[in-house]
């Protein structure tokens, strides 16, 4: 039978806690008495707001303060469509909420100091191993509020089981990560990082999940606790209720995440592993294809006008850097920003690999009649470990070269070895590339799209052409699988199919008069 949550009992017994995470937040917020109705209404709406940037939902989100703070930072205001004072007043409101909540991620414990009561036991033990010895103890037992004095036999044990599941796994994370590629049981293929942090994620909602079904968060010292049948069960129901029942990728991501680390860390057998498969048949696949908002994306694109303006703007852009009197980084900020949209115009490759984009590594200039210059991206470079090669068309390999030999020179004082560089030489962020990409192109034309919608948009320029031809956009994009790219451009080429076949109704009633006079004019018998 399971156990339901041990309460506290005394003000120094502590329990367990699932991994807090934003729906933890809301929850506290809404069951707050101190606050009135319309400060819950702001602060639940900060919180969500927050979690909409994080391009997640509450439940999948952790209580890291401090990771929080860092990805919030790297938000593109403008393409989130938000002012900087918006901005501000959503941080400020969602860092209201925490405080309400009174709930804090242990990930932050590291940087809340001490109190009191624990830095006088410190500093009346002797000896630096006695201090390394009890200082995990004490950071986890003063982000909880516990005096040294109120450590009991329940905290121990509830800090054992916190140390356990986090040693299990952090242990997962690394295997997966690929930190030990030459280990006996090494993983076939590391995870990227962002896959990492999506599956640390994922985990964390199902911990939450399965401790708001009533089960004792004491027991949930392992990764192996969230694969058990029952325990499976009650993670799917609990994110299936939230969702209302419907479909959810997220909530279908967690489900095979899960059914993945029974196969391949937990190595349950053959009989649990198919009574998990069993169960995951059960939750509702996301429907394929492309989402709502890249759907509107290219609906933009339907008026073949809006692409020619798209195209025309780097050459606007250059001409605008050509002509600077006395360059500087603006200049710079310009030149990058129409070589990247040209470049992702005919190459349409990722963000992570267009950052990086270095001379002589990846671009292969040649100046001069009938030469073909070339952009190369190699095997690893590559999310699905596939080998790129485009040819530069010579506008953009002419643009190209006066920006290495003449105008980034002139700012930064050096031949740049990288495209994106700042004005000390450094590379840039990822985040000022696609700022640089999204500002420029909303500010100049009015279109709203991010860098990686122009590989959306080359999918679309190819089947518009094209029909059906799949096998292109699968070659222009580096997929592995046709199945990928059938899936995600499916619904865009129906529309294909449809105005062909309303064409081809169209001539035929064009061609009704025609035949009408013929057969006026036709002898009665050959009617």
């Amino acid at each position: 039978m399971t156990k339901r949550p041990r309460r506290r009992t005394s003000a120094g017994e502590s329990i367990l806690c699932a991994p807090a995470t934003l729906a933890s937040v809301l929850v506290a917020v809404n069951r707050s008495h101190a606050l009135s109705a319309a400060r819950r209404r702001d602060l639940r709406s900060a919180v969500k707001r927050v979690a909409d940037l994080l391009d997640n939902e509450p439940g999948a989100i952790a209580l890291n303060l401090a990771g929080i703070g860092e990805r919030l930072a790297r938000i593109n205001l403008m393409a989130a469509g938000l002012t900087a004072k918006r901005f501000a007043n959503i941080r400020s409101d969602f860092l209201a909420a925490v405080k309400a909540s009174g709930k804090l991620q242990p990930a932050s414990a590291g940087r809340q100091p001490l109190s009191p009561e624990w830095i006088e036991l410190f500093e009346a033990l002797a000896g630096r191993r006695a201090h390394i010895g009890l200082s995990r103890l004490a950071r986890y037992a003063n982000t909880r509020g516990i005096r040294p004095q109120h450590v009991n036999d329940a905290t121990i044990v509830a800090f054992m089981v916190a140390v356990s599941f986090r040693q299990d796994m952090d242990g997962y994370l690394s295997w997966c990560g690929g930190a030990d590629p030459f280990a006996a049981n090494a993983r076939p293929r590391a995870m990227a990082p962002t896959t990492l942090r999506l599956r640390t994620d994922q985990i964390h909602a199902a911990v939450s999940a399965l401790v708001a079904c009533g089960v004792d968060p004491e027991n949930i010292s392992s990764l192996s606790e969230l694969v058990t049948p029952d325990n499976f069960k009650h993670i799917l129901r609990q994110r299936l209720d939230n969702a209302g029942g419907g479909e959810n990728a997220f909530n279908h991501n967690v489900g095979a995440t899960l059914v993945q680390i029974a196969r391949e860390w937990v190595k349950v057998d053959a009989g649990v592993l198919a009574e998990l498969k069993r169960l995951f048949g059960k939750v509702p696949a996301p429907i394929p294809g492309l989402t709502r908002k890249n759907k509107q994306f290219l609906r933009q694109f339907d008026d073949p006008g809006t692409l020619r303006q798209l195209a025309a703007l780097p050459d606007r852009l250059w001409t605008e850097v050509r002509r600077a009197n006395k360059p500087n980084f603006r200049t710079l900020a310009k030149a990058q920003a129409a070589l990247a949209i040209a470049t992702l115009i005919y190459m349409p490759m990722r963000l992570q690999n267009l950052r990086r984009l270095a001379f002589d590594v990846h671009l292969f200039l040649r100046d001069g009649p009938g030469t073909t210059s070339t952009l190369e991206l190699s095997y690893g470079e590559t999310k699905n470990k596939t080998e790129l090669a485009y040819d530069i068309p010579p506008r953009v390999a002419k643009m190209l070269i006066d920006y290495r030999e003449r105008i980034a020179p002139k700012i930064i004082r050096h031949r740049p070895a990288e495209l994106f560089v700042r004005m000390d030489g450094a590379l840039k962020s990822p985040q000022t590339v696609a700022w640089l990409i999204t500002s420029h192109v909303r500010k100049r034309t009015g279109i709203v799209l991010t860098p990686h919608q122009f590989r959306h948009l080359g999918a679309k320029v190819l089947l518009d052409a094209e029909p059906g031809e799949f096998e292109a956009v699968k070659q222009l994009l580096g997929h592995r699988n046709l199945k990928t790219t059938v899936g995600a451009y499916t619904g865009i080429d129906s529309r294909r199919a449809a105005r062909h076949h309303q064409h081809l109704i169209e001539n035929a009633i064009a061609v009704l008069p025609q035949l009408r006079t013929q057969t006026k004019f036709l002898p009665r018998a050959s009617r």
